[in-house]
């Protein structure tokens, strides 16, 4: 395995090319962080620390339907998204096995996956009124699809719903012991914002009227 200069990035096949060899680099225990990575060496170029080169490790993730985000990938860590739901993906970018692959090295910050985004707007695209109507009682009703994950059928209004909580009695720091039943009266249902607030259950996040066209 090779080693590499941190600063210049010079590759050496082995420390007898560089100089002040490891445990005999000079101010070593002031270069290093506690509990970082031990160097190798020091680069004869320009001085800095030589490290053995790492091997990136490789994670797979598969996709069958839905969204795939990374969250956190270290430095030193692949993630390569292979994403069988292939709708709005150009037919050549497809590999043999009918994925779509994208990959993702190193980065320590949300990320969202591009290939998932053009998914989700031509999702979008698609919830236009004339596909998306469906006949109930005689009424028209638009089936409504998240704007984030493209989910449909899955929006939800956040309501307001009183209920009565039976008590078993009251203890003698004064805290109440709850019966364990709640009665809902759904009379009194009502949104809890005005103007109205909605949540998708498939990805949990919220919207107002105006995102969903309503």
């Amino acid at each position: 395995m090779n080693i590499v200069c941190d600063n210049c990035g010079r590759v050496f096949a082995n420390t007898a090319e560089c100089r002040h060899v490891f445990p005999d680099i000079p101010d070593l225990l002031v270069r290093i962080e506690p509990g970082g990575t031990v160097p190798c060496a020091e680069c004869p170029d320009c001085g800095a620390l030589v490290y053995m080169e790492q091997e990136s490790d490789k994670v797979v993730v598969i996709v069958r339907g839905g969204v795939a985000e990374v969250a956190n990938c270290p430095e030193g860590v692949v993630v390569e998204i292979r994403d069988y739901d292939t709708d709005g993906c150009d037919k050549d970018k497809l590999e043999e096995d009918g994925a779509c692959v994208a990959t993702y090295e190193g980065k320590n910050e949300r990320k969202e996956i591009e290939l998932m985004k053009s998914k989700r707007n031509k999702r979008k695209a698609d919830a236009s009124p004339a596909k998306k109507v469906q006949k109930a009682g005689g009424d028209t009703v638009r089936s409504l699809v998240c704007p984030k994950c493209g989910t449909s059928d899955r929006m939800a209004q956040i309501d307001l719903i009183p209920g009565y909580a039976r008590i078993g009695g009251v203890k003698e720091d004064g805290s109440l012991e709850w019966a364990g039943q709640t009665e809902v009266d759904w009379d009194m249902q009502r949104p809890t914002s005005n103007p109205r607030e909605f949540v998708c259950l498939a990805c949990n996040e919220k919207f107002g009227s105006k995102a969903l066209g309503i």
